[in-house]
């Protein structure tokens, strides 16, 4: 009688489900049988107009073409064309050969000139020692273009008496070249120090 009670009772709108364990296993089937989550979804390449008319997030492929762009043809490079070169072999020959001369003159006319009263006058030999450094060096081909032009902007300033000009080309020569300034600057240095306390 009891279970006749069980079975024909309406459960009301608050009262829990009946527990069934066969339900919840064939529910739990029917999930694994559905869509797999762990799956990639490919990533669509071209935009197809007939699945989707609506305006599109991605940017085109290719850029659309400039009005008048392909109506001015690229210029086409001169291969005759010679690029323009800072100094010819003949200028390079002037600086080697001539140049030299005129940077020991001018060092050396500023050492003759030197009295003897002067500080420097017991330094001479050093710095005459020092300066042929220099020839030697310049003779041997160890000095680039840019160095050879800032030695004898060197050699003009200190003949000129300006201290201030030397000093600046010495440092220079020193912080960009020192491994082949450091064995002869240290005579020049002299000469540009009694400039600059005169």
């Amino acid at each position: 009688m009891e279970n006749s009670n069980r079975v024909a009772y309406d459960p009301g709108w608050n009262d829990p489900p009946l527990f069934s364990y066969d339900s919840q296993t064939t529910q739990v089937k029917q999930e694994k049988r559905g869509t797999l989550l762990n799956k990639r979804v490919a990533f669509p390449l071209q935009n197809d107009g007939s699945k989707n008319n609506g305006p599109s997030n991605h940017p085109p492929l290719s850029a659309p073409p400039i009005p008048g762009a392909m109506l001015s043809p690229s210029p086409i490079p001169n291969s005759n064309a010679v690029p323009k070169q800072p100094a010819s072999d003949n200028d390079q020959t002037i600086v080697r050969e001539e140049a030299i001369d005129v940077i020991m003159n001018n060092l050396n006319s500023v050492l003759d000139n030197i009295s003897e009263n002067s500080e420097l006058q017991e330094k001479v030999p050093e710095i005459r020692r020092r300066i042929s450094m220099i020839e030697k060096l310049w003779k041997d081909g160890k000095f680039s273009n840019s160095i050879k032009q800032k030695i004898l902007k060197l050699s003009e300033a200190i003949k000129s008496g300006d201290g201030e000009s030397a000093d600046h080309i010495q440092i220079g020569l020193m912080i960009d070249h020192a491994a082949l300034c450091s064995s002869w600057m240290t005579g020049l240095r002299h000469l540009i120090h009694a400039l600059r306390a005169s």
